[in-house]
């Protein structure tokens, strides 16, 4: 019975739905390379490698332009919870993300020149990747439960205690996520900052 309750917990419906769109998107930002023009492709390189590689900026803006980017994608992901349709958006939003992280390893990939360069850039860039879109796809699942907690509230009177405890809990939850978003982005400038990636 218990072993059924966690496989119910790992395995729901949404999550499910959130990997394979994240997946879908990774998929598709992989292959990305393939289906844009040439002079595209060079405008998305270029633009990448940039972001990737900033030895020329200082820390703290380094940082803090990354850890705004961060903060913004998942501002943009919270504001699902005020739709009723908060499940395609969120499904949206981690295509777009997937697509992005597929595209971004890919450059990457491709541009770095050197055996070292390229396992340290694909191993900080995966780390990275993949601990923050843990944190989406989290705050994904944490966007459905509210979104359907505040139509509970708005629909029965005698929920609304339980609601407000609900969005205490989901506020602390949503700052942790801020702060391993932030986390990540302060080791991942230290390695874009000190060290060359590409």
């Amino acid at each position: 019975m218990r072993t059924t309750i966690v496989k119910r917990r790992i395995l729901n419906k949404e999550r499910i739905f959130f990997l394979a769109c994240f997946a879908f998107g990774l998929m598709i930002g992989r292959n990305s390379f393939k289906w844009l023009s040439a002079e595209l492709w060079q405008i998305v390189r270029q633009i990448i490698m940039d972001g990737i590689n900033t030895s020329d900026t200082g820390f703290f803006q380094s940082y803090v332009s990354l850890f705004s980017t961060n903060f913004a994608l998942e501002l943009i992901l919270e504001l699902c919870v005020f739709s009723i349709c908060a499940l395609p958006f969120a499904g949206v939003f981690l295509l777009c993300y997937g697509m992005g992280i597929g595209t971004c390893l890919t450059v990457a990939a491709m541009s770095v020149k050197t055996t070292e360069n390229m396992m340290l850039t694909m191993i900080t860039l995966i780390v990275y990747c993949f601990l923050t879109s843990c944190c989406y796809i989290y705050q994904a699942e944490m966007v459905i439960q509210d979104s359907k907690r505040m139509l509970r509230t708005i629909s029965g009177s005698k929920q609304r205690k339980n609601g407000l405890n609900s969005a205490k809990n989901s506020a602390v939850k949503l700052f942790c996520i801020t702060v391993i978003l932030s986390v990540c982005a302060l080791i991942f400038t230290f390695f874009r900052v000190k060290l060359p990636l590409i």
